[in-house]
């Protein structure tokens, strides 16, 4: 009788940003599969589309919800459609610097918004939170 080797198959996640290869988020992807891949010597990997090569986030996020990919970066505006505390995320001086802002989505209160996506019937499920940094307001009137 002939015996055959079974390898092991490996599972190929899908993760999707509208940014460029090179922009954070981006990258903190790309050294997420890296580390991936190798704990778990792989059996999981992660293949990276980036530039918008699925579509736009309304498109990222549809897709995500039927299960054709399993990672995406979405700002937080086209989540604010499906879970409403979101939106709170997007009004100007909600934190007074960066520091409060981290300690904010890092810690209880931004647990708890992560927790109303995951467990809305939007069939997603909130990760983490990936920031671009603080915003500015720039005006030539004093």
């Amino acid at each position: 009788m002939r015996r055959t080797s079974r390898r092991s198959r490996s599972k190929l996640l899908k993760a999707t940003d509208v940014h460029p290869l090179g922009y954070p988020t981006v990258e903190a992807i790309v050294r997420m599969a890296a580390k991936l891949e190798k704990a778990t010597n792989g059996k999981y990997s992660i293949q990276m589309y980036p530039s918008m090569q699925l579509g736009g986030e309304k498109e990222m996020t549809e897709q995500a919800q039927v299960g054709a990919l399993q990672i995406a970066r979405i700002s937080v505006g086209p989540i604010g459609t499906i879970v409403d505390e979101f939106n709170v995320f997007n009004m100007p001086f909600v934190f007074r610097d960066e520091a409060q802002m981290r300690k904010v989505i890092d810690g209880p209160i931004g647990a708890e918004v992560l927790d109303k996506l995951t467990n809305s019937s939007a069939r997603l499920v909130g990760l983490g939170w990936m920031d671009a940094g603080t915003r500015n307001v720039y005006s030539t009137s004093r």
